[in-house]
Order: structure tokens, then sequence, then C-alpha cells
């Protein structure tokens, strides 16, 4: 596991306001989204009353209902950004791992399609009962797929530099293992071995601090060539 560089006095001032603005953005954004609702389920309303024929008033009725249903799936993640901006989580309805990785999912998922690399996952039945802070497991999954996304990223641009081909690709499992749950996330290292030079863009500080978060409570973070695995 990597160590943690020093910050200077300026990056933990850009990591602090980075947190604020972050909230701030997701208020910002969460005022058009509930415009656009409103003027949505207006026409909506508008329509029902117009003397449109039937065929041309479910054809937009299908297109509104399409805008209102992106509407609250980008409030949701909002609300989930707004959450994590300020050290929280509201999981109301999510009671195991499979859910939380269902919203993580919601926040990382923009992120790994505008790379260009795609997420397979599977959830084994039945998980383990959570016995950790959902902000915990969250922070584990959002880091694990970081990790996991550079790293993909990085080998990508290795291969293009060398002309030969790889596909971009993320698989992640949620398993059961001895009573333990297990959140893992692989990929292809492609025509690269180990001995290559690292790909890793950065360090990845959120690793460490999570180890440490972890190890209390028996969990851990194992990094390999090709995988990243949490334990709770």
């Amino acid at each position: 596991m990597e160590s943690i560089p020093d910050l200077s006095h300026e990056e933990l001032l850009h990591l602090i306001s980075l947190r604020e603005v972050l909230g701030g953005f997701a208020h910002e954004i969460a005022q058009p989204l509930n415009a656009v609702m409103i003027a949505s389920q207006v026409i909506m309303l508008k329509l029902q009353q117009s003397q449109l024929p039937q065929d041309d008033k479910d054809y937009v009725n299908q297109r509104l209902d399409l805008v209102a249903r992106q509407v609250r799936r980008a409030t949701d993640i909002i609300g989930e950004l707004r959450s994590f901006s300020q050290g929280k989580s509201d999981y109301r309805g999510v009671t195991d791992l499979k859910g939380i990785f269902e919203k993580v999912q919601g926040l990382m998922g923009q992120q790994l399609s505008n790379r260009g690399i795609e997420l397979e996952w599977e959830a084994h039945e039945p998980l383990p009962a959570i016995s950790r802070d959902f902000s915990v497991i969250e922070a584990a999954m959002i880091h694990a797929l970081a990790y996991a996304r550079d790293q993909v990223q990085a080998i990508g641009d290795w291969h293009d530099r060398k002309a030969v081909p790889y596909k971009k690709g993320l698989t992640a499992k949620l398993m059961d293992v001895d009573g333990h749950s297990i959140f893992q996330v692989s990929w292809d290292p492609g025509r690269m071995t180990e001995e290559d030079p690292s790909v890793s863009p950065r360090p990845h500080c959120g690793l460490t601090v999570l180890n440490a978060v972890l190890n209390p409570g028996k969990g851990a973070i194992e990094t390999a060539f090709g995988s990243v695995k949490v334990s709770f």
C-alpha cells in the first residue's frame, strides 16, 4: 500500500474548498432540475387539455416521461453528492451492500463511461448483514472503483502508445467469503506485465487512508496486478 504524500497548506486548502464547492454545486444544480420537472408537468397538463390527435399526445407524453425520469435520476445523484460533501450519506430504503453499490454506480458511472470503460458487476445472494457505517462502505467502493478506473485508463494509454488493441473494462463483484463481505474489482492488464513501469498516474491516498479506517474492524484493502479487493 502506498504511503500518503505530504500535502502543502495550499493543497489542503484546495481540498477543503473543493468540499464546500461540491456542496454548493449540488444545491445550485438542484434548482434548474426542479424547474425542468415543474415545466414538464405543466406541459403534460396542457397537453391533456389540447385538441391534438391522441397519437400525437401519446408521442409527446412519452418524451416528457423520459425527461421526468432522467430529472428524477439526476436529482437522486445530486442528493448523494450533497450528502457526500457533508460527510454523511442518506440511504433511506437501502439495507444491503448491493443497494449501496447501486448508489455508488450512479455516482461513478459517468466517470467510467466518459473514459470508455465498461463496467460489469454481480452480487452473490445472500450477502452478509451490514455491520459497518454506510458512509465507510460507500467510500471504500468509491476509492476502489477510482483506483481501478485510473489503472485501466493508464493501461489503455500504454496500449495506445504501442498501437496494441485493448478493451477497457472492469468487473465488480460483491461476495460473501466465510461470512465476510468482499468487494472486488478486476481488470485485464492486456499485454503489460508486472515488470513494466507503474502505470498508476498518481498516488491513491484514499486507499491508504481507507485501509487505516478499516483495520480496527478487521477489514482491509488488497491491491494486486489487475485487481483491488476490499473486505469489510
